[in-house]
């Protein structure tokens, strides 16, 4: 893990600090939890101390709880929405088909008989891959929901006065959410190798940021 930095600003605001978890050492591998030991001069430690189990390097192998919401769809045709997978590279596949073997392990897809399909590939991260789906057409079908977005500078102005101030990057956000149980042959996508679906929120859904928006906005309301 990075060092926490701690940045000394004016009166209003005493520390910034970051949180940045590695994937390779200076964490509980069993557990999967970030080892905080090492920031104990952190005049923020007590609160991550005591907090400590939201910091994970990996979901937990179950489906998150439907309490916080599931994802739905509602498209507007009968037809099949399919678009065929075109060829990738052997090491573009090699890639895929891990990043599958990873999903399949951790029960966030599934093999698919859905009569719909998306083709997939994959982009370079700062660490690692991404795998991506081209849902353009399932969204172009896809009844859009609107969402009223509270403006920036409206949030910044309640922030005023306040002492301690945060942000934070959720860990595979979109995963936390698990799809409507009818809705899930609606993200089947395509490989080398075979179809899927997704039993949690893919990325590229039309309606994606709304569900996470809508929770997000619930959560930190409270």
């Amino acid at each position: 893990m990075d060092t926490i930095r701690c940045v000394v600003k004016p009166k209003d605001v005493e520390f910034t600090f970051a949180i940045r978890p590695k994937t390779e050492k200076g964490a509980n591998e069993e557990q999967g939890t970030i080892k905080l030991d090492s920031y104990q001069e952190n005049p923020a430690y007590s609160i991550l101390l005591k907090h400590h189990g939201v910091f994970q390097q990996k979901l937990p192998s179950s489906l998150p709880s439907r309490d916080h919401g599931e994802h739905q769809m509602e498209i507007d045709t009968s037809e099949a929405i399919f678009r065929r997978q075109w060829r990738q590279s052997p090491a573009q596949e090699q890639v895929i088909r891990a990043l599958i073997e990873e999903m399949l392990a951790a029960g966030l897809i599934r093999p698919s008989p859905s009569q719909h399909g998306a083709p997939t590939f994959c982009v370079k991260k700062a660490v690692g891959w991404r795998i991506v789906h081209d849902y353009r057409a399932m969204n172009s079908h896809t009844v859009r929901r609107t969402l009223p977005m509270p403006h920036k500078d409206t949030i910044i102005e309640k922030m005023q006065g306040s002492h301690w101030y945060s942000c934070m990057d959720l860990l595979s956000g979109y995963y936390q959410f698990c799809m409507r149980d009818s809705d899930v042959p609606l993200t089947a996508f395509q490989t080398a190798d075979g179809a899927y679906e997704y039993l949690v929120l893919p990325m590229g859904l039309s309606n994606a940021p709304a569900t996470f928006n809508t929770r997000i906005q619930r959560t930190i309301s409270i």
